[in-house]
């Protein structure tokens, strides 16, 4: 657990209180929760910030002794996995309901609407940027562990409840990233892919065994989707979302980490592909190109070039393409034959907004 003095948080009586009022309006001071701000840097990358504040969150809900445990995206986090964004929003399983509690007065923004008013979507957005959210409900002492001295939700019950209660693209990302933890996949997976695939199988059916225990409730279909789509073997947030985009349009799942040899004779790993076909699909890494831009590109370069030598086809993607769900679907349909388009959706796949738009599979 990082200390206070890691993120610079700075722990205050009230919003209105916070900092200067220049530093207030210029963003150089970030309320993240009532009493707590961050100080933020300019240059400083989004998902960084985001990062801090989130652990700055979980930092004051301990300095404040709340009587929950972390749960959710928050605890999966803590338990070493990767987001697909970074979110604010910290969740608290409680044993009490805090419906008596009082918010302390404050300024209220003139454009807010309140949520009284506020029409189902706004609503949901409202709640989902509240900075803590409380869960009434049961939960097994077994399925609670300290670590770093906060309450914790334990690695199989945050899967369940990340599954269950997370939007798919989220929960997918998050889920890989768990799968990995619980059973070490390490940074090179495919050099024990055979123990991997195993313990996986074994995870997960002990998971959708658990699962039964709300068939039929909130969260139960998308649940069990993500938990059969899930794999230890993706090595990146992105690579989880563009097969969860193949599984939720109808394209023929993609295999991970699928190994093939090039025409110089080395062995490689494209991030996914389809052997039959010989089309590989890779996910370009921002962080790669940003820490030595000139060298990736030419290893990059000089890895495609082999492997097309050796019979294969690549289509890349980034992470930029990607969060245009739409047409990131529509460039990897086009390079598919009809063969590998043909598989019925996985519907519990898709988010809401997907599944009010039409999903995602192509209309001609």
């Amino acid at each position: 657990m990082h200390t206070t003095d890691d993120f610079n948080h700075i722990p205050l009586p009230h919003p209105s209180a916070l900092g200067s009022q220049s530093d207030r309006e210029t963003g150089a001071i970030q309320a993240i929760r009532r009493g707590t701000v961050i100080r933020t840097d300019p240059d400083e990358p989004h998902w960084r910030t985001c990062s801090r504040a989130r652990e700055a969150i979980i930092e004051s809900c301990g300095a404040e002794g709340l009587n929950g445990v972390v749960c959710q995206e928050a605890a999966a986090r803590i338990h070493g996995a990767r987001a697909l964004s970074e979110a604010h929003t910290i969740h608290l399983v409680t044993s009490w309901k805090p419906g008596g509690l009082r918010r302390i007065s404050g300024p209220r923004h003139p454009g807010r609407v309140s949520s009284r008013d506020a029409s189902r979507a706004e609503r949901r957005r409202l709640l989902e940027a509240r900075p803590i959210v409380r869960h009434h409900m049961p939960l097994d002492e077994r399925d609670v562990v300290d670590l770093g001295g906060l309450r914790v939700t334990g690695l199989e019950r945050t899967i369940l409840d990340c599954a269950r209660f997370l939007q798919p693209d989220r929960a997918l990302a998050v889920v890989d990233s768990l799968f990995a933890v619980a059973v070490g996949a390490g940074e090179r997976p495919w050099d024990h892919r055979r123990r991997i695939e195993a313990a996986c199988a074994r995870l997960r059916r002990r998971l959708l065994a658990r699962l039964e225990e709300w068939t039929g409730q909130r969260g139960y279909r998308r649940a069990q989707a993500v938990m059969l789509a899930a794999t230890a073997m993706s090595q990146s947030v992105w690579e989880s979302e563009a097969r969860r985009l193949c599984l939720a349009s109808g394209i023929t799942a993609p295999q991970v980490q699928l190994a093939v040899r090039g025409a110089d004779g080395r062995m490689y790993f494209a991030d996914l592909g389809w052997l039959l076909i010989r089309l590989l699909l890779e996910v370009d890494g921002e962080v790669k190109l940003a820490e030595d831009p000139d060298g990736e590109l030419r290893r990059r370069a000089a890895r495609e070039e082999a492997i097309r030598d050796a019979g294969f086809d690549m289509l890349r993607l980034t992470p930029e393409d990607l969060r245009d769900a739409r047409a990131a679907v529509r460039r990897i349909w086009d390079a598919l034959p009809p063969s590998a388009r043909d598989a019925p959706p996985i519907t519990a796949l898709l988010t809401t907004h997907e599944r009010q738009s039409g999903g995602l599979r192509p209309v001609f």
